[in-house]
């Protein structure tokens, strides 16, 4: 029963990578069709390639934010403050 999941859960991760490249694809044409311009197009496919690049290291993004969870010491204690830094009562 779990190595069905894992296979559905891999298939519909290809298949949602096929629909951002599709997406990405359109994105790019639209930018183009609309400004007819070489920097609007180029800045559009840079955007779409960073998305596609995302989501095709996910498991990077998790393992680096993952480690840095993990890497923060204990937390702070609460201190009071010293009389002198406390604002006056008005």
């Amino acid at each position: 029963m779990i190595s069905w999941m894992e296979v559905k859960l891999a298939e519909v991760q290809q298949l949602i990578q096929a629909g951002l490249v599709v997406a990405a694809v359109l994105f790019v044409a639209h930018v183009w069709w609309k400004s007819k311009a070489l920097i609007p197009t180029l800045g559009a496919f840079l955007l779409a390639g960073g998305v596609l690049w995302g989501a095709a290291n996910i498991q990077w993004f998790q393992n680096e934010i993952g480690q840095e969870m993990h890497s923060v010491g204990p937390p702070a204690s609460a201190r009071p403050r010293p009389e002198s830094s406390r604002p006056l009562a008005s």
